[in-house]
């Protein structure tokens, strides 16, 4: 495959072929034609070829509207090519930042579920705590009514190992 042609070629070639229009899909096909007309005829020995020398020259007349037409199609190509390469990169942009959405909402369910895991465990604290106050509540009312002291286990030694060592005391006193 040729090498395509450089802006200053195209450049040299526009204004050289001045306003010429691009060749119709009707030329393109005619000159196929020709071409193939011209490889099928009897060629004569010896003598000049008189079909060939004409549709040369008539083929050769319509070159100007042809080249037209190939730089127009270039142009296009180049112009959709362009395009193309932004859409791409367009797609790979909007790829990373769903890539970049997903590991941000997948850090959101784990801080969620963290949260909720939090909730349930203090949830399950309170509820703790609110029936060890009405067991000491009742415990103190029935006490003082007959007279006497109720005695309490001393409070367990609090936990080191974590971050709820309050919670787990509090949970450890029921």
């Amino acid at each position: 495959m040729s090498q395509p042609l450089t802006d200053e070629q195209h450049t040299a070639i526009r204004a050289l072929l001045g306003d010429v229009k691009p060749a119709s899909d009707d030329l393109i096909t005619a000159l196929a034609e020709s071409v193939q007309d011209r490889r099928s005829h009897d060629h004569p020995t010896g003598n000049e070829d008189w079909f060939c020398n004409n549709m040369s020259g008539w083929a050769g007349d319509r070159v100007a509207v042809v080249l037209r037409r190939l730089l127009d199609t270039e142009a296009e190509r180049d112009r959709l090519r362009a395009e193309l390469a932004e859409c791409t990169q367009l797609l790979v942009d909007e790829s990373s930042e769903r890539e970049r959405t997903q590991a941000e909402r997948a850090q959101a369910r784990a801080e969620r579920d963290q949260f909720a895991n939090r909730v349930d465990t203090l949830t399950a604290v309170a509820k703790s705590n609110q029936r060890a106050h009405r067991i000491l509540a009742e415990g103190c009312t029935a006490g003082a009514g007959s007279g006497g002291l109720l005695l309490v286990d001393p409070p367990p030694t609090p936990r080191t190992d974590g971050p709820s060592d309050a919670l787990h005391t509090a949970t450890d006193a029921i």
